[in-house]
């Protein structure tokens, strides 16, 4: 199995277009995944200048070192790779976001192709176990993206919940706010209510109901893929992780029973 960490930690100033321009230039082009699992250094460079960043951007970016986060990750992918096979490349970056620093422990992540990671940290409070529980999470959903489209809610549903059930299984810990956002009642009547959407593509809905807005909640969509798949993990017979996150969004919600 493939394992390649790459840190690019950096002190930032407030000019996020030369310096997300400057983070793109020291990632190398990569046959199988691109520029970080982006197609081009500019497109790289633009999602960076949004993770990074956001709309809430911090006066300072505390980093930690850079040798104590290569460790972290290299160990923390271990057990990821022991629990499910799978190649994978991660690229850390700083993060600059006051959301993440106040609410994330200082950790962030995204995954813009198969077997590609990109992490974003500030070193507040927390921010190592954070650091170990993002990477598996997004390791997760890293290796789902070879043999599962990632399009519809419902595909978005069983992804974050598989990603939580999995970091909780590898690194343990607690259930992560955002999968118990809500009482498993309230959680449920939300599901209902777009049951009719739920095998539709629509990104409107998905901001709606992963983010907040006035109809639902922040972090609904988390918690009621949360409990789909805790559902689904009690009553299938399959074990291994590599098997289980083979079955598609349709087969996970059906045999959850609790959308029925």
């Amino acid at each position: 199995m493939e394992q390649t960490v790459a840190v690019h930690l950096k002190e930032l100033s407030f000019d996020r277009e030369k310096e997300c321009a400057e983070l793109a230039a020291g990632v190398s082009q990569n046959s199988a995944i691109g520029f970080a699992g982006f197609n081009s250094r500019e497109a790289l460079a633009t999602a960076l200048a949004w993770s990074i960043y956001a709309k809430d951007p911090l006066a300072v970016n505390v980093l930690p070192s850079k040798e104590t986060v290569y460790q972290i990750a290299k160990d923390t992918l271990l057990l990821c790779q022991q629990a499910l096979p799978g190649n994978i490349h991660l690229f850390i970056f700083p993060c600059k976001s006051e959301f993440v620093a106040k609410h994330m422990n200082g950790v962030s992540g995204m995954c813009p192709w198969k077997n590609t990671i990109l992490l974003f940290l500030t070193a507040v409070e927390g921010w190592q176990e954070a650091c170990k529980e993002t990477i598996a999470h997004e390791y997760c959903h890293a290796i789902m993206q070879e043999t599962q489209e990632r399009n519809t809610i419902a595909d978005h549903l069983v992804f974050e919940g598989f990603a939580e059930h999995f970091r909780e299984s590898v690194v343990g810990g607690n259930p992560a706010k955002w999968s118990v956002a809500l009482s498993e009642k309230e959680a449920l009547a939300y599901a209902h209510s777009i049951s009719h959407e739920l095998f539709t593509e629509n990104d409107e809905l998905f901001s709606s109901l992963f983010f907040g807005s006035k109809q639902f909640p922040q972090w609904t969509g988390y918690t009621i893929g949360y409990l789909l798949v805790k559902a689904f993990l009690k009553k299938t017979k399959q074990k291994e992780w590599k098997n289980m996150i083979k079955n598609n969004a349709k087969t996970i919600i059906d045999q959850s029973k609790l959308l029925s």
